[in-house]
Protein backbone atom coordinates (compact mmCIF):
# COMPACT_ATOMS: atom_id res chain seq x y z
CA UNK A 1 0.00 0.00 0.00
CA UNK A 2 1.43 3.13 -1.22
CA UNK A 3 2.24 5.97 1.49
CA UNK A 4 -0.54 8.23 0.61
CA UNK A 5 -3.22 5.56 0.74
CA UNK A 6 -1.64 4.71 4.62
CA UNK A 7 -2.39 8.52 5.10
CA UNK A 8 -6.00 8.47 3.66
CA UNK A 9 -6.50 4.70 5.44
CA UNK A 10 -5.04 6.49 8.72
CA UNK A 11 -7.67 9.70 8.29
CA UNK A 12 -10.55 7.09 7.60
CA UNK A 13 -10.23 5.28 10.57
CA UNK A 14 -10.32 8.84 12.21
CA UNK A 15 -13.58 9.80 11.07
CA UNK A 16 -14.75 6.68 11.41
CA UNK A 17 -14.49 6.98 15.25
CA UNK A 18 -15.30 10.21 15.61
CA UNK A 19 -19.39 11.48 16.77
CA UNK A 20 -20.92 14.48 16.06
CA UNK A 21 -20.69 16.77 13.43
CA UNK A 22 -17.42 18.65 11.97
CA UNK A 23 -17.02 22.14 11.54
CA UNK A 24 -15.59 23.19 7.69
CA UNK A 25 -12.31 24.32 9.70
CA UNK A 26 -12.14 21.50 11.96
CA UNK A 27 -12.70 18.83 8.93
CA UNK A 28 -10.13 20.94 6.05
CA UNK A 29 -7.38 20.78 8.76
CA UNK A 30 -7.99 16.88 8.91
CA UNK A 31 -7.87 16.71 5.43
CA UNK A 32 -5.47 18.67 4.59
CA UNK A 33 -7.67 21.27 2.78
CA UNK A 34 -8.24 24.69 2.48
CA UNK A 35 -11.21 25.75 4.13
CA UNK A 36 -11.70 27.62 0.79
CA UNK A 37 -11.43 24.09 -0.86
CA UNK A 38 -14.98 23.21 1.24
CA UNK A 39 -16.51 26.21 0.06
CA UNK A 40 -15.73 26.21 -3.65
CA UNK A 41 -16.44 22.58 -3.09
CA UNK A 42 -20.18 23.19 -1.71
CA UNK A 43 -20.59 25.94 -4.47
CA UNK A 44 -19.99 23.30 -7.33
CA UNK A 45 -22.21 20.64 -5.04
CA UNK A 46 -19.09 18.46 -5.04
CA UNK A 47 -18.41 15.86 -1.92
CA UNK A 48 -18.11 15.19 0.38
CA UNK A 49 -21.83 15.68 1.56
CA UNK A 50 -22.77 18.41 4.12
CA UNK A 51 -25.24 19.43 6.15
CA UNK A 52 -26.84 23.08 6.46
CA UNK A 53 -27.45 24.09 9.93
CA UNK A 54 -28.74 27.72 9.57
CA UNK A 55 -28.61 29.85 6.74
CA UNK A 56 -25.01 31.03 7.54
CA UNK A 57 -23.93 27.80 8.77
CA UNK A 58 -23.05 24.18 7.70
CA UNK A 59 -21.26 21.12 8.80
CA UNK A 60 -20.01 17.91 8.20
CA UNK A 61 -21.18 14.13 9.07
CA UNK A 62 -17.24 12.09 9.78
CA UNK A 63 -19.40 8.64 8.59
CA UNK A 64 -20.55 10.67 5.12
CA UNK A 65 -16.57 12.00 4.58
CA UNK A 66 -15.66 8.72 5.38
CA UNK A 67 -17.17 6.88 2.95
CA UNK A 68 -16.31 9.86 0.47
CA UNK A 69 -12.65 9.06 1.55
CA UNK A 70 -13.08 4.85 1.04
CA UNK A 71 -14.72 5.66 -2.46
CA UNK A 72 -11.69 7.37 -3.40
CA UNK A 73 -9.21 5.22 -2.12
CA UNK A 74 -11.19 1.57 -2.89
CA UNK A 75 -11.25 3.18 -6.81
CA UNK A 76 -7.78 3.95 -7.13
CA UNK A 77 -5.32 1.53 -8.61
CA UNK A 78 -2.49 -0.38 -6.11
CA UNK A 79 -0.25 1.75 -8.08
CA UNK A 80 -1.33 4.99 -8.46
CA UNK A 81 0.41 7.51 -5.79
CA UNK A 82 -1.78 10.28 -5.07
CA UNK A 83 -5.71 9.76 -4.90
CA UNK A 84 -7.67 12.77 -6.48
CA UNK A 85 -11.08 13.69 -4.55
CA UNK A 86 -14.38 12.56 -6.26
CA UNK A 87 -15.70 15.35 -7.89
CA UNK A 88 -18.82 13.73 -9.11
CA UNK A 89 -22.06 15.98 -8.10
CA UNK A 90 -23.36 14.55 -4.31
CA UNK A 91 -25.78 12.02 -4.45
CA UNK A 92 -29.25 13.13 -3.38
CA UNK A 93 -30.74 12.05 -0.39
CA UNK A 94 -33.88 9.67 -0.82
CA UNK A 95 -37.00 11.16 -0.64
CA UNK A 96 -37.31 9.64 3.16
CA UNK A 97 -34.33 10.76 4.25
CA UNK A 98 -33.18 7.43 6.17
CA UNK A 99 -30.17 5.44 4.53
CA UNK A 100 -31.16 1.89 5.37
CA UNK A 101 -27.37 0.75 5.15
CA UNK A 102 -26.19 2.82 7.93
CA UNK A 103 -29.22 3.71 9.89
CA UNK A 104 -28.47 7.16 9.86
CA UNK A 105 -30.59 10.09 8.51
CA UNK A 106 -29.15 11.27 4.94
CA UNK A 107 -27.55 14.90 4.41
CA UNK A 108 -29.92 17.51 3.28
CA UNK A 109 -28.97 20.52 0.96
CA UNK A 110 -29.95 24.02 2.05
CA UNK A 111 -31.57 24.38 -2.08
CA UNK A 112 -33.39 20.84 -1.68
Amino acid sequence: MSDVKKKFRSIFEKLRGMEGLLSPPALAEILGFKVDTLQKRRSKKLRPDWIVLSQNRVAYDPYEVADWLEGNLSSAPEDQEATPPDTSPAKSPSSSGYDTRTGRMRVLRGDE
